[in-house]
């Protein structure tokens, strides 16, 4: 509902209290709005809008009661545009970005209205934050996945999958976010003497070309790079891999949940709700330039036993004690 609406039909359904009391409900109801690059029937993009909705909730702002949350929901680069740019014209008290391809939307958008952004990677690098610790401008918020982790990447699938000699890399091209993994996984790549055969995805239609060049290659594991569009394809490409035989390693846990060998970052759904701490703040009268961005601190990794057997794979001891969980 945009805001000129919501306040109109406000108005009509208060038209006998008192206009005191009217103007008084008006002034404490906030409004807040978040543009998510996923569909709205995606399951993912539901569990972290319940995150944030309940972190609001936990912090005693009410959606419809004392604050109105707008989502705009998003599977590709043209509803971001247009979600944006909606959201922006309701003039919110805050905006939230889920992910690197919103924050570019928005941060194009507005440089007035106070931003929250959550999973999104290097804001410094992107020009979002002046820095982490004094983000100097109208936004803030919390870090997805440091560039770092592409050589931890490269190390799991190393151990798991044996005597791997190529990785190949699925990556979403219309996110920035892809270039800083790429760098450090090209490092690491290069440090083992392995080669890197990068595919950009945005479909199925993607995923199925760039196995069908990999699966002639018996001695290559697949790493995934996190973004909105490989979060899309969070089934087809566990499918792909398995029926291709080939070991891979995701970002996020739903991969595995889906079929995917191993995974290992941080808990997104978490970001979410810490992503309404900072909403909170902002409502109170805090300025997002003195609210230092924050990295993750606690990562996950999991390894599907189911997964590995179904390719053959006999996971190493030391990385089942290793896991924080194992899907049998």
């Amino acid at each position: 509902m945009r805001r000129r609406e919501f306040i109109a039909a406000l108005g009509y359904s208060a038209a006998n209290v008192p206009l005191v009391v009217h103007a008084q409900s008006l002034e404490q109801k906030r409004h807040v709005g978040i543009l998510l690059g996923l569909p709205e029937t995606d399951s993912e993009g539901q569990a972290r809008y319940k995150a944030f909705r309940d972190g609001l909730r936990k912090l005693g702002w009410v959606d419809g009661r004392n604050v109105e949350i707008v989502p705009r929901w998003a599977g590709n680069a043209a509803l971001l545009q247009s979600g944006a740019a909606d959201l922006v014209d309701l003039k919110p008290d805050v905006l939230v970005a889920a992910a690197n391809p919103a924050m570019l939307v928005l941060h194009r958008a507005t440089n007035d209205i106070p931003i929250v952004f959550t999973q999104v990677s290097d804001p410094v690098s992107n020009g979002f934050v002046k820095s982490l610790a004094q983000p100097g401008g109208n936004m803030t918020g919390f870090t997805n996945l440091p560039d770092e982790i592409a050589t931890k990447w490269v190390g799991l699938l190393k151990d798991i999958g044996g005597n791997i000699k190529t990785i190949g890399v699925l990556y979403d091209p219309n996110n920035p976010s892809w270039h800083g993994f790429m760098r450090e996984l090209q490092s690491a790549a290069d440090a083992s003497d392995l080669q890197v055969k990068p595919a950009g995805v945005s479909n199925e239609l993607e995923v199925d070309r760039a196995f069908d060049e990999w699966k002639a290659n018996p001695a290559i594991g697949v790493i995934v790079f996190p973004s909105p569009a490989t979060t899309r394809l969070r089934t087809k490409i566990p499918n792909a891999a398995a029926l291709n035989h080939i070991p891979a390693i995701y970002p996020f846990r739903f991969f595995a949940e889906d079929g995917g060998l191993v995974y290992y970052g941080v808990d997104n759904i978490d970001l979410y709700r810490r992503a309404a701490e900072y909403v909170d703040r902002i409502l109170k009268g805090e300025k997002p330039a003195r609210l230092p961005v924050q990295n993750p601190t606690k990562f996950e990794f999991v390894i599907s036993l189911k997964t590995a057997k179904a390719l053959g794979i006999t996971v190493p001891q030391p990385l089942l004690i290793e896991a924080d969980d194992v899907i049998e």
